[in-house]
């Protein structure tokens, strides 16, 4: 993991209780957690009231979790106290609250606010339903639409080093529909390298861009692990993916959702595997029962055969 003391952190909650952010060139992760306590996080009151804004600025909450990670501390919600991520957070009445992983969001306690949209009338394109993305709406590029927020986005390798951590699975093939669309994708994204090799917002979104675009389809139900169905869903989901990232504020709330991602834990395994249990026993009754086709239909269905 890269280190993070050579990192200047620019304060997100500048222009609040005479807080300049570091006068345009950050803090050092010492005095920046020393900021947060004895400026913004001093009093109940300002607590209460950073918290109420924090759940409520969708482009506030994204940029502070962005500067805890990048200062490698996360932030109890509850007390206003930071902490790094090996340590946890002790309340006065004996409650503890354990710390996040490094690749899971550092505000704990406050949800993540809802990020600006517009509504269905406004959202919807002329003569095009609700559904899946036309192919000529993911190769051409039409944006999303959603209005700019007022913190810029960063990209740097904080949240590259998140990205990665995260281990985030990709398809091995990207399907047909979405193929020119994502081409057409990832050469801006390297002409902009090109044009600025030395910017490194670029090379991060460059690198981020297979993992958060061409993530993996994880069917939640038995009708989605049908071939024809997981297909049609994943082709959904890059397609919806490849929209999102065209535009240049939703982006970062896709990398965002993608961080804020369950990837599928042994727990899930062991269901299938108790799954295909029941459908041996199924089938072990059925043929005693001398219902050999419905037996070869519990077994086919499932994909086992």
């Amino acid at each position: 993991m890269t280190s993070l003391g050579a990192f200047r952190i620019s304060c997100p909650l500048q222009g609040h209780e005479g807080c300049s952010g570091g006068h345009e060139k950050g803090f050092s992760k010492k005095y920046f957690i020393d900021h947060l306590g004895t400026r913004h996080f001093k009093t109940d009151a300002l607590k209460a009231s950073h918290k109420t804004r924090i759940a409520s600025d969708f482009s506030l909450f994204t940029t502070l979790d962005q500067a805890l990670h990048q200062a490698g501390i996360w932030l109890c919600g509850e007390c206003f106290r930071t902490h790094t991520f090996s340590k946890n957070c002790k309340h006065a009445v004996g409650d503890m609250v354990h710390a996040p992983r490094y690749d899971e969001v550092a505000i704990y306690g406050i949800p993540v606010p809802l990020r600006p949209t517009l509504n269905a009338v406004e959202e919807r394109v002329a003569g095009e339903s609700v559904g899946i993305p036309t192919v000529d709406r993911v190769i051409e590029g039409v944006a999303t639409g959603m209005p700019s927020l007022d913190v810029e986005p960063t990209y740097d390798l904080t949240l590259l080093d998140r990205v990665f951590a995260k281990k985030l699975r990709t398809v091995k093939c990207i399907p047909p529909r979405a193929r020119l669309g994502f081409a057409k994708l990832f050469r801006g994204m390297l002409d902009k390298v090109l044009a600025c090799p030395g910017d490194l917002s670029a090379w991060v979104q460059l690198l981020i861009l297979p993992a958060c675009v061409l993530t993996a389809f994880v069917p939640t139900n038995r009708a989605q692990r049908r071939s024809g169905e997981r297909e049609r869903c994943q082709l959904d989901s890059i397609s919806r993916a490849i929209l999102r990232w065209r535009d240049p504020v939703d982006r970062l709330s896709l990398v965002m959702d993608r961080l804020a991602e369950v990837p599928p834990s042994a727990k899930g395994v062991t269901k299938l595997k108790d799954q295909d249990g029941i459908n041996l026993g199924q089938c072990k009754r059925k043929l005693g029962d001398g219902h050999f086709t419905a037996a070869i239909k519990t077994q086919y269905v499932d994909g086992l055969l």
